[in-house]
């Protein structure tokens, strides 16, 4: 594996990180877990969502997320659900507040339940020394939607967090995906894995994301579209991580688009096990240098044609 700052092509071309814009350093913000009866809400939402995916009515939806290629102790393990419109009676049999499930986004305004008809899985964390979900999202049943009117995923309301966090600590090795089919389909692969949910994550996820740094090697999956390439970079800088922390950058190959692809054949796992053996180890200081330097040629070049301009 090559340390990456920048590198040189076959013919002397070099090739270097998008240009990215430098401002003053943001103080970390870690995200903020919902209180004892938000999480309540969310554990009876999970109980209901699970149960949900195994009866007769749910049977196209696990038949979707095995379609994927997700094993069903996979499923279970991650108690992966599907969202029928039975919530709001389940929340009101046990005393949960339906105001405050409609603040979490649980619940629509009307009463009624989000995820209809979405399979959903939530986000677990150790809180008070117990598994606890504390976020949730959801995906149409489908290998498409049309982003003007039905978004293909919903999430819960509250600051976004680094999904899989928890279970990954103390490993040492983890993938780091953009969505969270791509973190199910390298767990089935025996990887251990967090999902990011964006190109451009906010703050409070790479707040989450140096801490996982300071204990385990990242792997870094980029998705293969334009925007997921550039959006590795992005992260990179974004995160300024020390010299002493180990990145590695990993490519798949370009006849698969994203890592969720990859559970779906019957080569994936040898795929990504070839894609991880081929990452580069990322500088992440010659990195931040190079992108630095970037934008201030960049600037400067800009700054001179405006004078040319200005000059007639």
């Amino acid at each position: 594996m090559e340390r990456l700052g920048a590198r040189t092509a076959a013919g002397g071309r070099t090739f270097r990180p998008p240009t990215m814009t430098s401002g003053p350093a943001r103080p970390e913000v870690v995200p903020t877990l919902p209180d004892a009866a938000g999480r309540a809400i969310y554990a009876a939402a999970a109980d209901v969502w699970h149960a949900n995916l195994w009866k007769p009515t749910g049977r196209d939806a696990l038949a979707y997320l095995r379609g994927r290629g997700l094993p069903d102790d996979l499923i279970r393990r991650e108690r992966l659900g599907l969202a029928t419109g039975t919530l709001a009676s389940e929340l009101h049999r046990r005393g949960l507040s339906l105001d405050l499930a409609r603040a979490l986004g649980v619940l629509r305004a009307d009463g009624q339940e989000t995820f209809t008809g979405r399979v959903v899985w939530c986000e677990w964390r150790r809180v008070g020394g117990a598994w606890q979900p504390v976020w949730a999202t959801a995906r149409l049943c489908g290998p498409g939607a049309a982003w003007d009117s039905t978004p293909k995923y919903h999430n819960t309301r509250g600051d976004r967090v680094l999904s899989g966090l928890d279970r990954a600590l103390g490993a040492p090795v983890v993938a780091v995906v953009e969505g969270s089919f791509d973190r199910l389909a390298l767990l089935s692969f025996g990887e251990q894995a967090v999902f990011i949910g964006s190109n451009d994550p906010p703050e409070p996820v790479l707040c989450e994301l140096r801490r996982l740094a300071k204990r385990a090697v990242l792997y870094l999956v980029r998705d293969q579209d334009r925007a997921g390439r550039r959006g590795a970079w992005a992260t990179l800088y974004k995160l300024n991580l020390p010299p002493a922390a180990r990145v590695v950058l990993v490519d798949l190959p370009r006849s698969v688009k994203d890592a969720g692809e990859l559970s779906e054949r019957p080569d994936g796992a040898q795929l990504y096990a070839q894609a991880k053996s081929r990452g580069r180890v990322i500088d992440s200081a010659r990195l931040r240098h190079l992108c630095d330097r970037c934008h201030a040629l960049v600037q400067q070049r800009r700054a001179q044609r405006r004078i040319a301009i200005a000059a007639g």
